[in-house]
């Protein structure tokens, strides 16, 4: 059984602390915040490298869509480009840029690929290596080695991607995390959403309501909430309110609770 593995290349025209604040800040507007490995749901590992990063997870090999679904992401989110490389029982893999332009390598004629895709130069040829041409990349891209790794290895030089990483699953990247300062693992949970302030109209509801109602009060909805008790004949003896009055405090507001009694 061949190699089946999805990751993620991402340019990275900055330092490494930018690239890493841009990244927390496009979780964050996912709803997640950075956390501890054990309270992680969700989970990264990138290995940055001179001009590149390569980012893994866990799900990418399971759910090759996430892995372009994150390439869209993170290229508009750090103005960059960024392309997976899903490979597929070691025969071929597929590259593809965030712009849904894909390049196949390898042999995918047993799974239906009988004329693969090479790509448009505009949009790959910008992400050589100085000194490589876009004539290199598309002869190594079609080239069909027993392996598809081996040519993805190729393709790597002509990117200058480090050629270990290029393909390398989630598992693969992190097992190189303790020997390798440039790898990082991140891990993420769900934000808690913030308590929505608590209107006057609950709060009476709450404080008041839960001990009146027991004793027969009902509340009846107005500008500010009233609590009644009737009694048999639908008569209302007994009143229960607030009202705002005069505050002598700037910029406060001060509310009275008012009894009726008939």
């Amino acid at each position: 059984m061949g190699r089946f593995s999805t990751t993620l290349n991402i340019k990275n025209n900055s330092d490494r602390e930018s690239f890493l604040k841009s990244f927390y800040a496009m979780v964050r507007k996912r709803g997640f915040v950075q956390c501890k490995e054990d309270e992680g749901i969700l989970s990264y590992v990138l290995a940055f490298q001179v001009g590149w990063v390569t980012l893994a997870n866990e799900d990418y090999r399971n759910d090759p869509k996430k892995a372009y679904e994150d390439s869209r992401e993170i290229a508009a989110a750090l103005k960059t480009s960024a392309f997976s490389v899903e490979v597929v029982d070691s025969d071929f893999a597929t590259l593809t840029l965030d712009n849904g332009d894909a390049v196949i390598v390898g042999d995918g004629s047993g799974y239906g690929i009988e004329e693969p895709t090479r790509g448009e130069r505009q949009y790959w040829e910008k992400l050589l290596a100085d000194g490589k041409t876009w004539e290199q990349f598309s002869k190594t891209a079609a080239k069909n080695e027993v392996f598809v790794e081996d040519t993805l290895s190729e393709l790597a030089v002509i990117l200058v991607i480090d050629p270990y990483y290029i393909d390398a699953d989630y598992d693969e990247v992190l097992e190189k995390a303790d020997e390798n300062e440039n790898i990082t693992a991140l891990y993420f949970k769900k934000a808690e959403e913030k308590a929505k302030a608590m209107t006057l109209n609950a709060a009476i509801k709450k404080v008041f309501g839960e001990a009146l109602e027991p004793l027969g009060y009902k509340l009846i909805k107005s500008k500010y909430p009233y609590f009644v008790r009737v009694v048999p004949g639908g008569e209302i003896i007994h009143v229960i309110s607030c009202e705002e009055s005069l505050c002598s405090y700037p910029r406060a507001r001060k509310f009275d609770i008012l009894t009726y009694d008939k």
